[in-house]
């Protein structure tokens, strides 16, 4: 009997050795996974820092860019006001000279 017990327990410290050996490649597998994995999210985080730091600095050239913008509207708008506005004089003034070359063809008939 001693000897059945002896072989029950040496098959079982063999299936525990084999399930030891088994659970270890297991666990340096998932180490080297957790390390791979780590360095990913390193990268990750860098990567995503120097984004942040880009899209900072195109946000603050983009509303620099837009403030230009809005002066050259209200630069543009003022120049079509003042276009506006010398368009009215000329046509005054073409007015004006049709009215003379009138009067003054008038006075030529008259002469």
């Amino acid at each position: 009997m001693a000897k059945i017990l002896l072989g029950i327990a040496l098959a079982a410290l063999l299936a525990t050795a084999t399930l030891a050996f088994l659970a270890k490649g297991n666990a340096e597998k998932l180490q080297s996974v957790l390390a791979t994995t780590k360095q990913d999210l390193a990268t990750t985080r860098t990567t995503l820092a120097r984004t942040k730091d880009e899209l900072k600095t195109r946000t603050e050239e983009l509303a620099a860019a837009n403030v230009k913008i809005e002066e050259k509207d209200k630069e543009i708008a003022n120049l079509k006001g003042q276009m506006d506005a010398l368009n009215t004089k000329i046509a005054e003034a073409a007015t004006a000279m049709e009215a003379k070359t009138v009067a003054m063809d008038t006075l030529q008939k008259e002469f």
